[in-house]
């Protein structure tokens, strides 16, 4: 799942169903009766499939001293399943239908299988999970591969200037710290790390006692427990992770990256909330009116619409755990960059002093909840929510309860949420031309 893909996700739990309904739109059923190690359930029976997600605190922000470690261990984990050659494995894989994906975020890892929903499809499942996390096999991981792959998807991104972006903002606003470094780095990095750092890595993070389980799909929920237990079958308390402490020494700082490209990418970005912070609905009602949404943003009806500045324009906000990351980034050409960065400036300022109007108000509101119902139609999007929730510990009413919750904000309390919010200090990132 890319970073945007992550926001939209994000984004989703948030945008939820009409208060009229009388039923929730996402029955979330859990199947763990120990709250450190929830199981949730939404039965979908529209077609035969079955998605599970097993959410790891193994993110990028577990590194240590050596960034890069994260990354590198999940996917050597997909060199070497337990019992079968990496060839062998894939073409099973592929002769049952089932296929599975990794995503290594700061906070955590998460790991999505899917198949087939009939018994037989079940079980090969089953062996396919418990092949890549329970048994690997440390003797045949693909460590230069996998190094070289990662340095190379690194470079990549590297020349692009939409993923030099989020590298430079968590670069700068947290420097040497975990979250300042990205999931994949460079080659040096990667030749930093032996075969000893990788095991011990897995060993102290990817503890089955600390999985949190997604299930989505056309079985039932007695099915669905079942899974569970054989996953989590004899398993101890969690092991709990470390708190990090975040310094935030970030100071009113310009960065210029110098590209061959016609445009310039204008980024201001400051900390952020984090993802369990008591402002986080106002915050994202906030954050989307202040150009959050496409129609309703202030800043896009401003700075593209009656400006002309720019080909896109959004604020964003990245929640994490020990800390978050807010900011506005925007696309223009590279002769009307200083003066749309003069007005960016200014429309910042203008609502964080006046905040939004009564209009901009009910709009939002309306359009947040109203919007909820279109946001869940595919099991992959539904999800990527649930594993967002479970990461986080959210409790697992949090979707079916955010349109009372939105309903009950007032102007001045969002207005107040966000006046902190974009008080800075800021960085300003001009990548490009």
């Amino acid at each position: 799942m890319t970073l945007v893909n992550l926001l939209r996700a994000i984004a989703l739990f948030f945008l939820l169903s009409s208060p009229v309904l009388a039923q929730p739109l996402v029955n979330i059923r859990p199947l763990s009766k120990d709250p450190s190690r929830p199981v949730w359930f939404v039965k979908r029976d529209a077609l035969p499939m079955l998605d599970i997600a097993i959410v790891l605190p193994a993110g990028s922000v577990r590194d240590g001293d050596k960034p890069g470690l994260a990354s590198l261990t999940t996917y050597l984990l997909a060199t070497a399943p337990g019992g079968d050659s990496e060839a062998a494995f894939a073409k099973k894989l592929a002769r049952n239908g089932i296929k599975y994906n990794i995503d290594v975020q700061k906070d955590f890892v998460l790991w999505h299988f899917r198949s087939l929903s009939d018994q037989a499809s079940i079980e090969h499942l089953e062996q396919a999970i418990s092949a890549l996390l329970l048994k690997p096999d440390f003797k045949r991981m693909a460590y230069g591969r996998v190094k070289a792959q990662l340095a190379h998807i690194h470079h990549i991104h590297s020349l692009n200037p939409k993923d030099i972006v989020p590298v430079e903002i968590y670069k700068h606003l947290f420097q040497a710290q975990n979250y300042g470094h990205a999931a994949i780095v460079d080659k040096a990095a990667y030749d930093a790390i032996n075969p000893k750092a990788v095991y011990d890595f897995y060993q102290k993070y990817y503890l089955r006692q600390n999985a949190k389980i997604a299930i989505v799909g056309a079985i039932s929920a007695q099915q669905a427990k079942e899974i569970a237990k054989r996953y989590q079958q004899g398993l101890k308390v969690p092991v709990s992770q470390a708190v990090l402490h975040v310094d935030k020494k970030q100071r009113n700082q310009v960065r210029i990256i110098t590209m061959p490209t016609t445009q310039a990418n204008i980024v201001l970005a400051t900390y952020g909330y984090h993802a369990n912070a008591k402002e986080r609905i106002a915050m994202l009602l906030g954050n989307e009116m202040l150009g959050g949404s496409y129609a309703l943003g202030r800043l896009n009806n401003y700075m593209r619409q009656e400006m002309g500045y720019a080909y896109s324009i959004s604020s964003f906000w990245w929640p994490l755990s020990f800390a978050g990351v807010y900011g506005v980034k925007m696309q223009v050409d590279k002769n009307k960059a200083h003066q749309a960065l003069q007005d960016l400036y200014y429309q910042v300022a203008r609502f964080a002093q006046f905040g939004p109007t009564a209009t901009e108000f009910n709009q939002a509101k309306k359009a947040l909840i109203a919007s909820y119902p279109m946001r869940f139609s595919s099991a992959k999007s539904l999800i990527n929510t649930l594993s967002f929730l479970l990461a986080y510990d959210y409790p697992i009413d949090t979707i079916n309860d955010f349109p009372a919750k939105v309903e009950a904000l007032d102007l001045k309390t969002v207005h107040r949420v966000m006046q902190n919010q974009l008080k800075g200090p800021w960085l300003t990132l001009i990548v490009g031309a």
